[in-house]
């Protein structure tokens, strides 16, 4: 009688009396080739992307899902099934293909074992279906007792075995020397802490050192919350910590105020100045950035051809143009410029003559509105 193959492995049984001259060489393929595939093989296989890729273990032959560990490759473009025979079989599969999508390890009827991407998964078939080889730690067991290290990131983890795709909740306060804040759940780092209790205070500052923790007074339950504070203040909050450096409305220090405060009434006393800005050159194509100050003076060096950068409506600059020494410098006014009569403003030309712009931009038309007064000698 001819021979047959094996259930799983599909290694070649030599009927008695048959393979007379080969029975060696279909031995070291079974032994030294297919066998060994099996235990120890390592192959790659290029996922399709946009169908199922199926692989094989053919009769006395080579074919990739005989092999032990089967790294995945290949460009996807969305999660894609890899097909892998009936026959009852260990798989170690890693998914390490681009994309960022999960690879389906199933057989042709079965709804098979999703493999994220980058993970790394032991799986078994068990002549119909995928199933996760590794019988403990899923994500819908439970963990006893998990040890934690290495700060917020990276945890190293001991203890009963889990998988990747596990969740850990921490019950009571994770410490500070594994990347915790010390504190009770739901509060983060720079929270401070109060308390009704005075008990309750003094056993709360051992576990949270360094916080401001506040007491309402005794006899009421304790109770938490947040004020978002990185430290306890008292007196001055310093402009570092977004405060104004100031006590009082009449003291010293600097305001902070927004990118573009809009005051609706103001009076201010005492001296007040604007400090002048400069262009960003003195000949050539030059930038005059209005969000720096209202007033700039340059001294130009040879003809500007001046932009006018991040104006604001309403806003109203003062430019003090200087000629060098040699003078006889020109300008070349943009087109957003509109000039009383229509005729733009010309330049001073004797050495070391100054000139100054006045300019008030409209957003509503996008022009710049203005005159030169010349020859301030």
């Amino acid at each position: 009688m001819p021979s047959t193959y094996s259930t799983n492995l599909a290694l070649e049984l030599m009927a008695t009396g048959e393979n007379a001259g080969t029975w060696g060489d279909i031995t070291n393929v079974n032994l030294g080739t297919l066998l060994e595939q099996a235990i120890s093989g390592y192959v790659t296989q290029t996922i399709t992307d946009g169908a199922d890729t199926t692989i094989t273990i053919p009769n006395g032959a080579t074919g990739v899902a005989r092999n032990m560990y089967i790294e995945l490759t290949g460009t996807l473009t969305a999660a894609r099934n890899l097909i892998v025979p009936n026959n009852r079989k260990l798989y170690f599969i890693f998914n390490n293909t681009t994309g960022g999508f999960a690879v389906t390890v199933k057989t042709s009827a079965g709804t098979g074992i999703s493999v994220a991407n980058g993970s790394k998964l032991i799986l078994a078939s068990n002549g119909t279906n995928i199933i996760n080889a590794v019988s403990y730690g899923t994500a819908s067991g439970t963990v006893s007792s998990v040890a934690l290290s290495g700060g917020t990131t990276g945890l190293t983890v001991s203890g009963s075995p889990i998988t990747s795709s596990g969740t850990i909740t921490l019950a009571g306060t994770l410490a500070a020397a594994n990347g915790g804040t010390g504190q009770p759940g739901g509060y983060a780092v720079g929270d401070i802490l109060y308390a009704s209790s005075a008990t309750v205070l003094s056993k709360l500052a051992a576990v949270v050192a360094g916080n401001a923790l506040i007491s309402g007074g005794a006899g009421t339950a304790p109770s938490y919350g947040k004020i978002g504070l990185t430290t306890h203040v008292s007196g001055t909050l310093p402009v570092a910590n977004g405060g104004t450096g100031v006590t009082t409305s009449t003291g010293s220090g600097n305001a902070v105020l927004s990118n573009a405060p809009t005051f609706t009434s103001a009076t201010f006393t005492g001296g007040a100045q604007t400090t002048p800005s400069t262009a960003s050159g003195t000949t050539g194509s030059i930038s005059v950035d209005c969000s720096a100050s209202n007033v700039f003076a340059t001294t130009i060096t040879g003809a500007i051809t001046p932009t006018f950068t991040n104006p604001r409506d309403g806003q109203t600059i003062n430019w003090f143009i200087t000629q060098d020494g040699a003078g006889g410098r020109t300008v070349t006014w943009p087109g957003i410029f509109k000039w009383p009569g229509g005729t733009a403003g010309v330049l001073s030309t004797p050495a070391n003559d100054v000139d100054l712009l006045v300019a008030t931009y409209r957003s509503t038309t996008g022009f710049w509105y203005a005159t030169l007064i010349k020859d301030f000698a």
